[in-house]
């Protein structure tokens, strides 16, 4: 799997590389994407986002995991332990 994430402005751009297909990322995403990659779980994710945004943990929460799902799927994300939300 081969994606370069680049972030311009308040967003980022995902590419595959080997798909040619991009994907684009709004702030929120973005900072998920970037606390996805400093090694944090679902649920500290969702606290810290929670922190700086007007919504409640649980909904941040099931939207973080909608969008993970969609990114997986996409091939642009490898769950490492599904159903695991420690970091390892």
């Amino acid at each position: 799997m081969d994606v370069i994430a680049q972030r311009v402005q308040d967003e980022t751009v995902l590419f595959d590389m080997g798909t040619g297909n991009y994907y684009s990322l709004n702030e929120l995403g973005s900072e998920a994407w970037d606390l996805l990659a400093e090694g944090l779980s679902l649920s500290e994710i969702a606290a810290r986002l929670a922190a700086g945004y007007d919504a409640p943990v649980q909904t941040i929460e099931d939207d973080l995991q909608a969008l993970l799902d969609e990114l997986v799927q996409a091939g642009l994300l490898v769950n490492s332990k599904a159903g695991d939300e420690s970091r390892g």
